[in-house]
């Protein structure tokens, strides 16, 4: 409990490389709707250590009470093991999940059905984006990172990127990926709009699920209603936007040679992004 300002103060005083980066990485950061996009380039200078080193052990300006109670910091998937309550097994069963025969486990499934049988001592986390299956002895901080690095490594972009990402205008998530198609769901949000732009190695084909678009291609403007699709070429200028006051929906079928998100040429957008990931 403190007021922010004595907490800068404090920053300032005994961090002041991390109060500089902190600082310089919010005065030129950029308003996006209801973000704040913090100055990448000064926040990624900043030191990367906890606030206990940068503050709380350092200052002088602190009073401490006892406290008689279990703690854990929930930072692998063992302390969440602990933590929670189990089953006449000893597990740990959250989400959609069928076991057979089983103890010791921690078993998380976000969406779909995860079946376990005659497994022991498990950690098993099913999501959207990935499925890790590992004994909770062997799974630790420094398997973490390991994985963080390979990821790197082999250019996978489960690193950064979920299968649901956020977008200015909304959001999108990707239902079905192969090297040279993908297919995702666009949802945008009302008065809102994709930048005027065009890819130099993808086509694109939009069917609008619910809603009503206005799309640009080219340099014809077109109104898609429920069941209404376009295709957009490989190099040809686009953008699609939502004038109503419902959500838009569209399903979007990407094809060619690569399929990144940093294939994107911006011309025009409305929230004043360069970056083509943004």
């Amino acid at each position: 409990m403190f007021k922010k300002r004595t907490f800068i103060n404090e920053i300032k005083s005994l961090s002041p490389e991390m109060y500089d980066f902190a600082k310089a990485s919010v005065d030129n950061a950029k308003e996006d709707l209801d973000f704040l996009r913090l100055d990448a380039s000064n926040f990624s200078n900043c030191p990367n250590i906890s606030i206990d080193y940068a503050l709380l052990e350092k200052t002088r300006k602190i009073g401490l009470v006892n406290l008689k109670t279990s703690w854990s910091d929930l930072g692998t998937w063992q302390s969440v093991f602990q933590s929670k309550q189990k089953d006449d097994n000893n597990n740990v069963i959250e989400g959609d999940v069928l076991k057979y025969d089983s103890s010791e486990s921690l078993i998380i499934s976000e969406e779909k059905l995860t079946v376990v049988s005659g497994v022991k001592d498990l950690i098993v986390i099913n999501t959207q984006d990935v499925t890790l299956i590992a004994t909770k002895s062997s799974y630790d901080k420094t398997m973490v990172n390991l994985i963080l690095s390979d990821l790197s490594k082999l250019n996978r972009n489960e690193k950064t990127d979920n299968q649901k990402c956020h977008r200015p205008w909304g959001w999108y998530e990707s239902i079905l990926k192969h090297q040279t198609f993908q297919v995702k769901r666009l949802h945008i949000n009302p008065k809102s709009k994709l930048s005027l732009q065009f890819h130099k190695f993808r086509s694109e084909h939009w069917v609008v699920v619910k809603g009503v678009a206005e799309v640009i291609k080219g340099k014809n403007i077109y109104r898609l209603e429920k069941g209404d699709s376009v295709f957009i070429n490989t190099g040809e200028t686009h953008s699609i936007s939502n004038e109503r006051d419902e959500e838009l929906v569209v399903i979007e079928v990407q094809s060619g040679s690569y399929l990144g998100e940093d294939d994107i040429v911006r011309l025009e957008d409305i929230y004043g992004r360069t970056r083509s990931k943004d």
